[in-house]
């Protein structure tokens, strides 16, 4: 689970090229692997959910927005 204040911005960034898939948010790299990476095009989703609740508790309305896509092509 990635824990930050989303109450503010945040940078995420995908960068996938042969043989190399690394994810990053706010530059700090999560995530990298250069296995089983697919050559296939990519697709761009965005889930979002509340999590985390307890009995009794409630859900209070969420947003998400997105300021740009950057798609790069070497």
């Amino acid at each position: 689970m990635l824990k930050a204040d989303w109450t503010k911005w945040h940078m995420f960034e995908v960068e996938k090229r042969p043989n190399l898939f690394v994810l990053r948010v706010d530059d700090k790299e999560l995530f990298r692997t250069t296995q089983h990476v697919p050559d296939n095009p990519m697709w761009l989703g965005c889930m979002t959910a509340q999590g985390g609740l307890r009995a009794g508790q409630t859900r209070t309305p969420g947003t998400l927005d997105i300021a740009s896509v950057e798609v790069l092509t070497p």
